[in-house]
C-alpha cells in the first residue's frame, strides 16, 4: 500500500462518526497497522533537514558561480565556493547539481566491437592479456581469481585468488608474472604489451599515486576531448584529466612525427 492510499484511510479514521474502533472494522484494518502508519507520519513531518545537506540558496549560488565561470571543473568550482562563498561543498555534489541542469555535456562516444582483434601475436610475450573469475561463496562474498596469460601460447604466467578487483589487485599479479618471467631485462622496445578490461582503471591508479607528489612526462597524440574513445567510462576519463591538469603544462608540436621521418630515413637508404 502507498504512502498516499495510507494517508487517505488516515483522513477516513479521523472523520468517522462512530469512533476509530468502528471505523478500522468498518475498513478492515488492524488497530496495531493504525497507530504505525500514526506514528510514521507524525516522525515524517518531525523530520529536520539532515546536517550536510545543502539549502536550496547555497545550490542557487553554485548554479550562479557555474554560469558566470564555465570553464572551471567541478572541484575548482567546490573550492572556490568553500573559499568565497561560506559555505563547503563537495566536488561529486557539484557535478551532480551542474549535471542535473545540464551543464555537463555529455559525449556520445560509440564503441564497436570487432570480430577479432584487429593485431595478431606471432610469438610468446609479444601481449599479455588479464582475467578475473567471480566465486561467490555462500554467506561470505566473491572472491576473484585473477590471472594473466600469454595471448600467443595461452600459457597462465602468473594468478592469485584475491578479495577485490582493485587496481592494486591487478598489479600484484601482473608483477608477478613480470618476476616470473624477467620481464624488466628486456630491453624497452621488445617488452609486452598488457591487454586488459581494467586499463583504465590500472593508468588512473597510475596517475591518482603520482598527483602532488611527483612528475610525469605524458605523450599522446589525441586531444584531451577525445581521451574519451580511449578509456571508454566518462566519469573515469573525467577524474583522471582533473587530476592531470591541475598543475600541468601542455606542449603542442605541429611538426612531421620523428618517427615517420626516421622511417622515411631507413627506406632511402634501403634503395
Amino acid at each position: 500500500m502507498s504512502a498516499v492510499d495510507k494517508a487517505i484511510i488516515l483522513a477516513q479514521v479521523e472523520s468517522y462518526s462512530r469512533g476509530k474502533r468502528q471505523a478500522l472494522m468498518a475498513l478492515g484494518i488492524p488497530r496495531s497497522s493504525y497507530y504505525r502508519w500514526c506514528q510514521r507520519q507524525s516522525d515524517s513531518g518531525n523530520r529536520k533537514r539532515p546536517w550536510n545537506r545543502i539549502t536550496l540558496e547555497e545550490e542557487d549560488k553554485i548554479l550562479a558561480v557555474a554560469r558566470e565561470s564555465p570553464e572551471l571543473s567541478s572541484r575548482q568550482l567546490s573550492a572556490w565556493i568553500t573559499d568565497n562563498e561560506g559555505f563547503a561543498v563537495s566536488e561529486s555534489t557539484v557535478y551532480r547539481i551542474l549535471r542535473r541542469e545540464g551543464l555537463v555535456k555529455r559525449q556520445e562516444t560509440q564503441l564497436t566491437a570487432a570480430k577479432e582483434y584487429h593485431t595478431k601475436t606471432t610469438r610468446p610475450h609479444q601481449m599479455w592479456a588479464t582475467d578475473a573469475s567471480y566465486f561467490r561463496v555462500v554467506g561470505w562474498g566473491y572472491y576473484y581469481l585473477v590471472t594473466v596469460m600469454d595471448d600467443y601460447s595461452r600459457f597462465i604466467l602468473a594468478w592469485k585468488l584475491q578479495k577485490d578487483m582493485s587496481a592494486n589487485s591487478l598489479i600484484e599479479v601482473i608483477q608477478e608474472a613480470v618476476d616470473a618471467t624477467g620481464m624488466t631485462d628486456v630491453p624497452v622496445e621488445d617488452r609486452t604489451k598488457l591487454l586488459s578490461d581494467n586499463g583504465a582503471r590500472l593508468l588512473f591508479q597510475a596517475f591518482s599515486e603520482r598527483y602532488l607528489r611527483g612528475s610525469l612526462l605524458i605523450t599522446s597524440n589525441l586531444e584531451f576531448s577525445r581521451w574519451l574513445e580511449v578509456f571508454g567510462d566518462e566519469r573515469l576519463t573525467g577524474a583522471l584529466l582533473d587530476r592531470l591538469t591541475h598543475h600541468c603544462h601542455v606542449l603542442e608540436f605541429n611538426e612531421d612525427s620523428y618517427r615517420f621521418k626516421e622511417s622515411l630515413r631507413q627506406r632511402e637508404e634501403v634503395r
